[in-house]
C-alpha cells in the first residue's frame, strides 16, 4: 500500500479503496515512481504531475468510455500528450462499457466534449490505441 501524503491520512472516497490527495509524491515518497508505473484514471491531476510522470518515464492509460459513465471527469487525452506521457487505451470495467478496441477508439473523440479540447484526430486515437498503447501497457506485463 502506498503511504498517504504527509498532509493528511487516507480516508474512504466515493469510489473503491483509501484516497490520497496527492498520488504522485505518496509514489514518490515510496520510491514507486518510475518507468514501471502504469497511471490509470488521474483525471483530477495537476499538469505539473503529469510532467512528472512523463519526466519519470511513467505511462497512462486511459478508458474513457468507463470515465465519463462513472463521472471521473474530462479525458486527460490532450493533457497527458502535451505533458509527453506515453498513453494507450483501457477498458477497465467491461460490465460497464464494451471492452473491445473499436469501441474503445470510438469513446475517445465522442467523450471530448467533456474537456477544452473537442477535437481528437482518428490518427491520434489510432496511434493510442497501437503504437502508443503497446509500449503503455506491454511494459508493464
Amino acid at each position: 500500500m502506498v503511504p498517504p501524503d504527509d498532509s493528511s491520512t487516507a480516508r474512504p472516497s466515493s469510489g473503491a479503496g483509501p484516497h490520497t490527495p496527492r498520488p504522485v509524491a505518496a509514489l514518490a515518497r515510496a520510491g514507486l515512481l518510475g518507468p514501471g508505473t502504469l497511471y490509470v484514471h488521474g483525471n483530477s491531476l495537476p499538469d505539473d504531475v503529469l510532467r512528472r510522470i512523463a519526466d519519470s518515464g511513467g505511462t497512462a492509460s486511459i478508458a474513457p468510455a468507463v470515465e465519463a459513465a462513472m463521472g471521473h471527469g474530462a479525458p486527460m487525452t490532450d493533457r497527458l500528450r502535451a505533458a509527453g506521457v506515453t498513453t494507450g487505451l483501457g477498458a477497465d470495467v467491461v460490465t460497464t462499457v464494451a471492452g473491445d478496441m473499436f469501441s474503445l477508439m470510438r469513446a475517445a473523440p465522442a467523450t471530448g466534449h467533456l474537456s477544452a479540447d473537442r477535437h481528437r484526430p482518428a490518427a491520434a486515437v489510432l496511434r493510442m490505441a497501437t503504437q502508443d498503447g503497446a509500449p503503455a501497457h506491454l511494459r508493464h506485463a
